[in-house]
């Protein structure tokens, strides 16, 4: 049975300048491990994010409610963006990537630029910005949704790119 996910570049054609040679530094990052690094930087993320929602409990509701002002869900848009972009730009990768060893280069072999760090960081991110300019209910949910397909698109590239990497000119490979 084949799988429906393309495979590793196996005509020098399709390769970017970094190549793909196999388990070692500079390949194309493999998805299990992005994805381990993705959970791990939500991880991270949600610390912060609890404790600006922690006042914001009603624990005296069946069930729990939580009815958070406006400011305290635009951290959940901003945090993301800025956590990304400051990582990368300064260090290549995010905790998560680290930890995974993994990191971000352009797809010509070197270092990424603030801006593309920026750009690559921000796209996840529209679909989830559009959502808050949207009235509720008016499709905002949907919009939403945008950063997931954003995300999901590295599962058909046959370089692992994603939407945020194609438009950014990166690529995420093994450090």
């Amino acid at each position: 049975m084949t799988s429906p996910f393309p495979a590793p570049p196996s005509d020098p054609s399709d390769r970017l300048d970094i190549g793909y040679r196999g388990p070692r530094s500079g390949d194309i990052a493999p998805l299990g491990l992005r994805i381990g690094a993705r959970l791990f930087d939500e991880l991270v993320m949600a610390i912060p994010m609890v404790i600006v929602a922690i006042p914001y409990i009603d624990i005296g509701s069946n069930p729990p409610e939580i009815d958070l002002p406006a400011s305290a869900v635009l951290i959940t848009v901003v945090l993301p963006v800025v956590y990304e972009f400051v990582a990368v730009a300064w260090k290549g990768a995010t905790f998560g990537k680290a930890l995974c060893r993994l990191r971000v280069i352009r797809v010509d072999g070197g270092r990424v630029a603030p801006y593309q760090a920026g750009l690559r960081s921000l796209v996840p991110a529209l679909g989830s910005i559009l959502a808050l300019a949207m009235p509720p209910g008016d499709g905002a949910d949907l919009v939403g949704l945008l950063s997931t397909v954003v995300y999901l698109s590295v599962f058909w590239d046959a370089l692992r790119r994603g939407l945020h990497d194609k438009a950014a000119g990166t690529v995420v490979v093994r450090a």
